[in-house]
């Protein structure tokens, strides 16, 4: 039994962040929209970039990438409730999908909780080092009834939020801002197309008007204190 549980465990968690990898997020989702058609209640899925990750690998190393993904991990699930899931999609992206019945009021609250949590000083090895995210919020039913669907209106809205500076977009936001709905984001997104790995792979199943984004423009992420910049976030 200790074993059984042990490969669920290697099967579903993301070894190094130990959150949900994009199999779990991807089978939550599934189930997140089917509760919404039957309800006919609201869900909302947050898409989470970091900022110029790359640059972090580049200049302090991988080892010092991988503990930041560790401590971004940390920050979100203290910032989200148990019944919330949170997952690491690849990369630098993370993916938030809200428990129970929710609003775009409420889904933007919490994003903009995610990205003042996040940016506060983060411990890297000897260096104390500031980051941002980007992060795009799409609701059912309104900006979408499938899973995949949602997911790249999502991830079409954050990429609106990075391009334009800002923390946090909805897909009504990055509509207004010229985004074309039905193209929501670049082909081939790593949230799109690891979540439709992960779905045509299958997994076990396991159960447990928007207001537009806080508009906030961002500078030089810098280690904490006096040091000049490290490097830049934004576009």
């Amino acid at each position: 039994m200790a074993l059984l549980s042990s490969l669920e465990s290697k099967a579903l968690r993301d070894p190094l962040t130990k959150l949900a990898n994009r199999y779990l997020f991807a089978d939550r989702l599934d189930l997140a929209m089917a509760e919404s058609k039957r309800s006919s209640t609201c869900k909302a899925l947050l898409v989470v970039d970091l900022n110029d990750f790359k640059v972090i690998n580049d200049q302090y190393g991988h080892a010092a990438g991988d503990q930041l993904l560790r401590t971004v991990a940390t920050r979100l699930k203290q910032s989200l409730r148990a019944s919330d899931t949170v997952a690491r999609l690849g990369g630098d992206e993370f993916g938030v999908l809200l428990g129970g019945a929710t609003s775009a009021e409420v889904a933007v609250a919490v994003a903009n909780k995610l990205t003042s949590n996040l940016n506060e000083p983060m411990t890297i090895g000897d260096r104390e080092l500031m980051v941002t995210a980007s992060i795009g919020v799409a609701l059912t039913p309104t900006d979408g009834v499938t899973s995949k669907t949602l997911l790249s209106r999502a991830d079409g809205a954050m990429y609106f939020a990075k391009q334009h500076g800002l923390d946090v977009s909805t897909v009504e936001a990055a509509r207004s801002g010229g985004l074309d709905a039905d193209v929501a984001c670049p082909p081939g997104t790593a949230a799109e197309r690891q979540l439709q790995e992960a779905r045509s792979r299958g997994t076990q199943r396991v159960r447990p008007s928007h207001p537009k984004g806080r508009v906030a423009r961002r500078g030089p992420v810098r280690p904490a204190g006096d040091a000049p910049p490290v490097w830049w976030c934004g576009v």
